[in-house]
C-alpha cells in the first residue's frame, strides 16, 4: 500500500558542488558580454547567475529543476572564514585535538598565529573546511603518534610549529630529554645532600 507525505511544511535543501557548472555559466554569459569582461569574474560571481536553462544544460531533469523556486550560490570559505571555524565554532577542530591529546595527558594550545596559518594552508586546499582536517592531519599526525609514548605534558601550536612541523617535535622531544637530564642531576644532588646529612658525611674539593 503506497503512502503520500505532505510536504507543506517540509523543507526540501538540494545542495552540492556541482563542479564545472560555472563552465556552462560563462558560455552562455559570453554571447552578451565582453570577453575581456567575463574572464575577470570569479566562480563565486558566476554561480550567482545560474538559471534554469544552465542547471538543464549541465543534467538536471526539467521537471526536477522547476520543484527548485530557490536558488541560493554559497560563496567560498576564505582565509578569515576559515580561522573564525577553528576559533569560533562549537565543534571546531581544536576541541577534538584538545580532548585527544588530554587523553594522553597532554595539554595543547593553539596560538592564533599557528591558526591563521593552518587557515591559510586550508584555503589553498580549496575544499572549503574540509580543508581544515586535511591540513591539521598532516601538521600533528606525528605528535599524535610520537608524542603519547614520552613524557611530554604540553605543547603550543604556533606558526613555526605549523611551517615546519618535523623540526618542531624534534626540538621539542629534545627539551623534554634536557629537562628530564636536568630533573635527575637534581635528584641526583639532593639525594647526595642528604645522604651526606644523615650520615655525618662531608665533601672536600681538591685543587
Amino acid at each position: 500500500q503506497s503512502e503520500t507525505i505532505q510536504t507543506r511544511h517540509i523543507l526540501l535543501i538540494v545542495s552540492g558542488a556541482f563542479s564545472g557548472l560555472e563552465s556552462i555559466i560563462r558560455r552562455r554569459l559570453a554571447a552578451g558580454l565582453p570577453s575581456a569582461s567575463l574572464e575577470r569574474w570569479d566562480i563565486n560571481r558566476l554561480l550567482a547567475q545560474v538559471t534554469t536553462s544552465d542547471l538543464i544544460a549541465y543534467g538536471l531533469e526539467p521537471e526536477f529543476v522547476g520543484r527548485l523556486p530557490v536558488r541560493v550560490a554559497c560563496h567560498g570559505l576564505d582565509e578569515g572564514d576559515l580561522f573564525d571555524v577553528l576559533r569560533k565554532s562549537e565543534s571546531s577542530l581544536i576541541h577534538q585535538y584538545e580532548r585527544a591529546f588530554d587523553a594522553y595527558g597532554i595539554s595543547i594550545e593553539f596560538k592564533d598565529d599557528g591558526l591563521r596559518r593552518l587557515a591559510h594552508l586550508a584555503s589553498d586546499e580549496r575544499t572549503g573546511a574540509r580543508g581544515l582536517m586535511t591540513v591539521s592531519e598532516r601538521v600533528l599526525r606525528d605528535f599524535k603518534f610520537e608524542l603519547p609514548s614520552t613524557g611530554v605534558k604540553r605543547f603550543a601550536v604556533t606558526r613555526a610549529l605549523v611551517d615546519d612541523p618535523t623540526a618542531a617535535l624534534r626540538q621539542l622531544l629534545a627539551e623534554h630529554e634536557r629537562e628530564g637530564r636536568a630533573v635527575m642531576r637534581q635528584l641526583v644532588q639532593e639525594f647526595g645532600e642528604r645522604f651526606a646529612k644523615e650520615h655525618g658525611l662531608r665533601s672536600e674539593e681538591h685543587t
